[in-house]
């Protein structure tokens, strides 16, 4: 099944587009940093190898998007709509959204730009039947809850890992 193209999926300064095997040393960067790897919850990349195997098997999966910053043309984080089933993305009523950034790039509004994105794709366009797309965040993680509150998500259970919210209605 398709993915959105790069063409109509951007801001003034984001660009989300599909992950390549050249983006492997700008992934290495930013997926090397151990904080940024914890709060995403996967292993920090020992070396270019581990971002290379990621980008085959784990980034290129459907409607798993490169965050790329328009004016310099570089990668700087992921975003990405998923299932827990073995269900495509493109049949269910409910997705989840996972995202990361880099470091750098933390705190300037790039992800709650992206996450709108990637919600207007999804209850916009005809390849889905989501009706809501679910987010679920570390409690400890408020820059990331207040990225979805920017966005529009809506608190749905608050604890170890609290619960957002967004359905198409609302978007």
């Amino acid at each position: 099944m398709a993915q959105m193209g790069s063409v109509s999926n951007f801001s003034a300064r984001v660009l989300l587009r599909p992950w390549c095997l050249n983006d492997a040393d700008a992934l290495f960067l930013l997926a090397s940093d151990a904080k940024v790897a914890c709060d995403a919850g996967f292993p920090a990349h020992v070396d270019i190898n581990d971002s290379r195997r990621v980008i085959r098997e784990i980034l290129t999966a459907p409607e798993c998007y490169a965050i790329v910053l328009r004016e310099m043309n570089v990668v700087v984080g992921c975003i990405q709509l998923f299932t827990e089933r073995e269900r495509s993305v493109y049949e269910v009523d409910c997705l989840e959204i996972g995202y990361w950034l880099g470091r750098p790039y933390w705190g300037v509004g790039v992800m709650t730009e992206a996450v709108a994105m990637i919600c207007r794709h999804c209850f916009q366009s005809r390849l889905f039947k989501a009706s809501t797309i679910v987010a679920k965040v570390e409690h400890d993680n408020i820059a990331s809850k207040r990225v979805l509150e920017k966005s529009g998500f809506a608190l749905e259970r608050n604890g170890e890992r609290s619960e957002y919210r967004i359905g198409r209605e609302n978007s």
